[in-house]
C-alpha cells in the first residue's frame, strides 16, 4: 500500500477540518433565500421609526464651487408604500437635499436604513423561535449596530402629480405612519413651505446583515427584492407581519384629531 507523504496528509486533514467548520458555520449562517425578504422586512422594522438617511449630490452649477459634486446627506421620514419595496417621502423644496434630486437630470438618490442601534435592543434574528438565541452570554460587542442589518437603496425619485390618485394613496400611507407630518404635508395650512409627494424606486440594493461570520453581506438581486414578501423573513411573530402602524402609535397620545388634507 502506498503511503501519502506528510504534506499531503496535512492538506487532507486541513481540508477535512475546514469542511467540518464550514458545515457548522452554514447551519448557523443567515439563509441566503431569506435575505430579500429580510431586506423588505427591515423597511417595516418599528425600531427605526420610519427614519433613514437620504443622500444626494450637489449640482455642478451650485453657487458654492467647493460643494459642486459633493455629497449631501440628511435624515428623512419615509414610508414603505407599495408591493415592490418602493419608498414614499414628503419632499420639501426648501431642502437642499431634495432640490439636488428634484432639479437634477437623473433624479437619482440613495437612502440608507438602520434599525435601533442600542446594545440593549435584541436583533430579531437571534430571538426568533428556532434561531440561536441572543442570550445574556452573547458578548456586548456583538450587540451593537455592527451586528444588526442595515441597507442602502440606490434608486430614482419620481414626483407624484399633485391631486392624483397616486398622491392621495401616498399621503394616506405616509401619514398613517407619520401623523405629525400632516402639519407640513402638501395642503397643510401650518407650513409655509412647498411640499411634494415623491416615490423612490429602488434600482439596486446593498445590505449588510451584520457581522460577516453569521450574516450575509452584499448586493441583492433587484427582482428578488421586489418580489419578496417581508412575512417570509423568518423573524418570529412579532416582526413577521409588517408593522405599518407602529410608528403612528408613538404620536397617538399627543395628536389632535386629524383635519382633512386640502389639495389645491
Amino acid at each position: 500500500m502506498r503511503l501519502l507523504p506528510p504534506h499531503a496528509l496535512l492538506s487532507l486533514c486541513s481540508a477535512a477540518l475546514l469542511c467540518a467548520a464550514g458545515v457548522r458555520a452554514e447551519e448557523e449562517y443567515e439563509p441566503i433565500a431569506r435575505v430579500p425578504a429580510r431586506a423588505r422586512a427591515l423597511l417595516h422594522d418599528p425600531s427605526h421609526h420610519g427614519v433613514g438617511v437620504l443622500s444626494t449630490i450637489y449640482p455642478d452649477n451650485h453657487t458654492d464651487e467647493a460643494l459642486r459634486g459633493a455629497v449631501c446627506s440628511g435624515a428623512e421620514y419615509f414610508a414603505p408604500c407599495g408591493p415592490e419595496g418602493d419608498l414614499v417621502f414628503i419632499a420639501l423644496t426648501i431642502s437642499q437635499n431634495w432640490r439636488n434630486v428634484l432639479y437634477s437630470a437623473s433624479h437619482n438618490a440613495t437612502f440608507s436604513i438602520t434599525p435601533d442601534t442600542s446594545f440593549s435592543s435584541p436583533d430579531a434574528r437571534h430571538t426568533a423561535p428556532g434561531s440561536h438565541d441572543w442570550s445574556p452570554a452573547r458578548p456586548a460587542w456583538r450587540r451593537g449596530m455592527p451586528s444588526k442589518p442595515r441597507m442602502t437603496l440606490y434608486g430614482d425619485v419620481h414626483e407624484l402629480p399633485r391631486g392624483s390618485p397616486e398622491a392621495h394613496e401616498a399621503a394616506r400611507c405616509f401619514l398613517h405612519l407619520h401623523p405629525d407630518a400632516r402639519h407640513w404635508a402638501d395642503g397643510s395650512r401650518d407650513s409655509p413651505h412647498e411640499a411634494r409627494w415623491v416615490r423612490l424606486r429602488a434600482q439596486k440594493v446593498y445590505r449588510v446583515g451584520g457581522f460577516g461570520d453569521e450574516s450575509r453581506i452584499g448586493w441583492i438581486d433587484i427582482d428578488a427584492y421586489r418580489k419578496a414578501d417581508p412575512r417570509d423573513a423568518g423573524l418570529g411573530p412579532g416582526i413577521e407581519e409588517p408593522a405599518h402602524h407602529a410608528p403612528a402609535a408613538l404620536f397617538a397620545e399627543n395628536m389632535p384629531a386629524p383635519a382633512p388634507l386640502i389639495f389645491q
